[in-house]
């Protein structure tokens, strides 16, 4: 189901989300969701809190839809490590329309192992 995106200014938006403590079929049908609604928008990356849902969960996929496997869906993500500072032009969902070139640092993303979700496993469903 394709959920309306928030837009910037929501509180939600502007506070840390809460922690995933299981991977339940709850999750399951909200990561669907945000797959679809991701695609729909279209944009290459979504949080669970764009569309209105306070938990640390995003998906991303730099093909835009293209290549299968660069579909990535993680729970719970912390920034372990950053190294140095990139030059890209970024954008947002929830900032339509507003695009630059930001500096950013280059880092390494990890989570738990056991709240990593395989993004094969959304694949298989489809």
């Amino acid at each position: 189901m394709i959920r309306p995106i928030k837009r910037y200014g929501e509180p939600l938006l502007h506070r840390p989300a809460d922690s995933v403590d299981a991977v339940t079929p709850e999750i399951g049908a909200l990561i669907d969701d945000m797959i679809e609604t991701m695609y729909a928008a279209p944009g290459i990356g979504l949080a669970a809190p764009q569309i209105g849902v306070d938990l640390r969960i995003f998906v991303t996929d730099v093909s835009s839809g293209r290549n299968a496997d660069d579909l990535v869906v993680m729970i719970n993500p912390e920034m372990v490590a950053a190294e140095g500072i990139q030059n890209r032009e970024e954008g947002c969902l929830s900032l339509p329309g507003f695009g630059q070139s930001s500096r950013v640092p280059n880092g390494r993303w990890c989570a738990d192992s056991t709240a990593t979700v395989a993004s094969a496993r959304w694949r298989a469903r489809g």
